[in-house]
């Protein structure tokens, strides 16, 4: 069976955690379900309750049946209950109030619960009950209470009080008859009446009538006292036995009677009875017996380990020498309630024995009666694992020891009754359920059985309510229905009836509904290379998944999506809706089959050329498209729809083709190449000779770049060099006017008669020589060599010395001597052979 409870799973140290506390309570209001009481401070919605009425029933005070019970008055009622709410001194309940308590006899018992609630190797002791409060173990938890090894619940004793014994001079004599039901406590004929459900009557606290199920006190002289009741009857205490009619010993023929049995129904609970005071005139010590109280556990669960055990029961009177004994104490009462118990446990719920009375060797006064055996009441659907050893004795007559005129069990006191188990109705029916899911998708049903115990009618209220869920009873469970589009978390709040009529709250059962996928319409449109999705009414989706077969797949929640493809091929687009809890949905499929895509691309890369310039040009393009454009920007034609077109520019400057194709698929339609058209150059220039330098200025048009040469193996890119010849003769130069890709060329001839710097230096009386030479060039006369250059003007780089020059690692060629003489530099031109 499955239970859902809010709290959390705690187990913690009974003996530090698990005492009551016991209060009165100020006031109950049964109909708003609340109770004023000092219990309220520092109490939550953990604190568990007992409401307990263990008194204030009417006895007859006189008449054939004095002491017995006349009105119960409520006497013995309990409610269990829960604290949802706290303010000031009022605890606000979970459960309807079910009985109307005289507050003077009731009190309020205290637990502050938990999920679980573990006692282990631990003794429990209630506190006694002084009158108003105590005699009580409550425990309860909201899924299993477990009493582990060794651990024990006391309760023997806290109960009802068993009579004070009292010593009183006795005026007895043969003849005196103390045979009165009641006396007050001022009189010696009567020993004090143990206490029960109404208490011990005022002017009447001695005597031998019972007092509901309080044994009766024994009457003068040392008669015993009678024993305590729970639902049977205490035994009568013994009389003093006086042998012979002439002794002059005073009698005791009028012993207490036992408690009075007491009425038992469901919804009531007792404290075991005290036992009634042995008469005594020589001490004070000839006590009842105090009955047993009460255990109640409370809870779905209870486990019992072997070695536990629980204990409420009645003590025994009190042993005396030479007087009356008293009467045993009645057990009290145990309640378990609980959907499972488990276990054997040792159950001890025995009434306690009369007291014993150890006499002189000629008396043989009478003993205390025996308590009556208690009662155990339990609610469990489940108990076929739950074996208790119990003990429901009842307590045995107190004996006459150490006489020589009687025997212990000669005329003995009476024995208690036996105690009982009773089976009962839940008092307060525990909640429960199982559920066939915890998370459903729409279009699901959910099947929630009623588990729970105790109830006559269950209720089930849905929330929150929206559209599309349907709720339909099945007996005291709960079917319901999820339209596809439901979404949400829900509670399904259990409310349950019991046979009295009273309304409790059960468990909640907590599920979520995840909507199934739905799409109204998927749309997918394909442009070309282009596809467009839309997806309208597209709800219960985690997110949409679009393959688009190219291996583009993107997950996103937009219901809007378009894609581009890079490529010709066929290609599936799958569209689907992904749903972790409730399954996916392919909300749409469509297939395209791409063209090859189109590149646009141009014959030529680039154009050069001279104006005009005239050139065709092809478009070779790839793929699929319909038509093209060409754009000539300063061109003739200026546009064209050929593929392959002629075009001509007459015009010098920068300009820019563009091929563009329509209708194509893909993206690469446009292309571009540069065209560069350069004026042609006009070459034109003059020379003049001196000696051996010829000098030229340049006459072209149009040109940015010049090329010499000057017909003896030297160049020059000089727009107007002056070159120096090494030997006469006649020298063809070439000059080529350059523009771009243009060229313009111009033949010159110069001729050279004479090598100045040669004529001048011999002037002067200085020779180099050898020239032509193979090594090493020598310098006479007033001069000296300052450097040695190639034709192309570059500086060897030889050791020169002032009178001599080494060229014998240089190749054959003509180079450049520079010789200072006369103040004036002179440029020779030396040939190596």
């Amino acid at each position: 069976m499955k239970f859902l409870f809010s709290s959390l799973a705690l187990l913690f140290c009974a003996l530090l955690s698990a005492q009551n506390s016991y209060h009165v309570i100020v006031e109950i209001n049964s109909s708003e379900q609340w109770l004023r009481s000092t219990a309220a401070q520092g109490a939550d919605d953990q604190t568990r309750l007992l409401i307990y009425q263990h008194g204030g029933a009417d006895i007859n005070l006189s008449g054939s049946n004095i002491g017995r019970v006349s009105a119960t008055n409520g006497a013995g009622h309990y409610d269990l209950n829960k604290v949802i709410g706290v303010n000031g001194d009022t605890l606000f309940l979970a459960f309807p109030i079910t009985h109307d308590y005289a507050l003077a006899s009731t009190q309020l018992v205290v637990y502050q619960s938990w999920n679980e609630v573990s006692v282990t190797g631990e003794q429990l002791v209630s506190q006694p009950y002084d009158g108003t409060t105590g005699g009580v173990i409550f425990l309860a938890a909201e899924s299993r209470i477990s009493l582990e090894k060794n651990a024990v619940l006391h309760a023997e004793g806290s109960g009802f009080r068993g009579a004070a014994g009292r010593e009183s001079d006795s005026n007895c004599n043969r003849f005196t008859s103390a045979d009165g039901e009641v006396y007050d406590l001022a009189n010696w004929r009567g020993s004090p009446r143990g206490e029960g459900i109404a208490g011990v009557p005022a002017g009447q606290e001695a005597g031998r009538a019972f007092a509901a199920n309080g044994g009766g006190g024994g009457n003068d002289h040392n008669s015993g006292g009678g024993g305590g009741a729970n639902s049977g009857p205490g035994g009568n205490g013994a009389r003093n036995i006086v042998m012979g009619l002439l002794n002059n010993a005073c009698r005791g023929n009028f012993p207490g009677w036992g408690g009075s049995g007491l009425i038992t129904n469901h919804d009531i609970l007792y404290f075991g009875g005290g036992g009634g005071a042995g008469h005594a005139n020589n001490t004070n010590m000839a006590s009842g017996g105090n009955g047993g109280g009460l255990i109640v556990l409370w809870a779905p669960t209870i486990n019992f380990d072997v070695s536990s055990r629980l204990d409420v029961s009645g003590l025994p009177g009190q042993d005396v020498n030479g007087d009356g004994g008293g009467g045993g104490g009645a057990a009290g009462s145990i309640l378990l309630i609980a959907d499972t118990l488990r276990g054997n446990p040792a159950i001890d719920l025995s009434g306690g024995k009369g007291g014993d009375v150890t006499n002189a060797p000629d008396r043989c006064f009478g003993p205390g009666g025996g308590g009556s055996g208690g009662r155990m009441i339990s609610a469990a659907r489940a108990r076929s694992a739950f074996s208790p050893v119990s003990n429901f004795s009842q307590g045995g007559p107190g004996l006459r020891l150490g006489s020589n005129e009687c025997g212990p069990n000669d005329e003995p006191a009476g024995v208690g009754s036996v105690g009982n188990e009773t089976t009962i109705l839940y008092p307060v029916p525990f909640g429960g359920f199982t559920q066939s899911a915890d998370t459903l998708c729409g279009g699901e049903q959910l099947l929630i059985t009623d588990a729970s115990l105790g109830s006559r009618a269950v209720t089930w209220e849905v929330l929150p309510e929206v559209p599309g869920v349907t709720v339909q009873p099945v007996g005291l469970s709960l079917r319901i229905f999820f339209a596809d589009s439901v979404r949400g978390t829900f509670r399904a709040i259990q409310t349950l009836q019991t046979p009295r009529g009273f309304i409790y709250p059960g468990d909640t059962a907590t599920f979520t509904v995840f909507p199934n996928p739905v799409v109204e319409t998927t749309d997918i449109i394909f442009d070309d290379e282009f596809v467009s999705v839309n997806l309208t009414g597209a709800n219960g989706f985690d997110s949409i998944r679009y393959d688009f077969g190219d291996g583009t797949i993107i997950d996103t929640n937009v219901v809007v999506l378009d894609h581009t493809y890079q490529e010709g091929g066929t290609y599936l687009v799958t569209v689907t809706l992904l749903n972790a809890n409730c399954g996916d949905l392919v909300a749409g499929l469509a297939r395209t089959i791409l063209p090859e895509f189109s590149v646009a691309e141009i014959s030529l890369k680039d154009v050069d050329g001279c104006a005009p310039l005239t050139f065709s040009i092809a478009d070779i393009s790839t793929g699929t498209y319909d038509d093209r454009k060409w754009n000539f920007p300063g061109g003739s034609p200026e546009t064209s729809q050929e593929a392959n077109p002629e075009v001509t520019y007459t015009e010098p400057g920068t300009y820019e083709i563009t091929l563009t194709l329509f209708g194509a698929v893909g993206n690469d339609t446009i292309r571009t190449i540069p065209v560069r058209i350069y004026a042609q150059p006009t070459a034109e220039l003059t020379a003049s000779v001196d000696t051996s330098a010829a000098t030229f200025v340049n006459l072209s048009l149009n040109a940015t770049e010049h090329y010499w040469n000057f017909g003896d193996d030297s160049l020059s890119m000089e727009a107007e060099p002056t070159h120096t010849y090494a030997a006469t003769g006649s020298y063809e130069v070439t000059y080529v006017a350059i523009n771009g890709p243009c060229r313009d060329t111009l033949l010159q001839d110069v001729v050279i008669d004479v090598l100045s710097e040669i004529r001048e230096l011999a002037e002067l009386g200085v020779k180099l020589f050898p020239n032509p030479t193979t090594g090493v060039l020598q310098v006479s006369g007033p001069a000296q060599i300052i450097g040695a250059y190639d034709l192309r003007g570059r500086v060897l780089g030889l050791p020169v010395t002032d009178q001599s020059l080494d060229l014998s690692q240089q190749p054959a060629g003509t180079y450049i001597i520079r010789v200072l003489a006369g103040g004036h530099v002179f440029a020779v031109p030396i040939i190596v052979q």
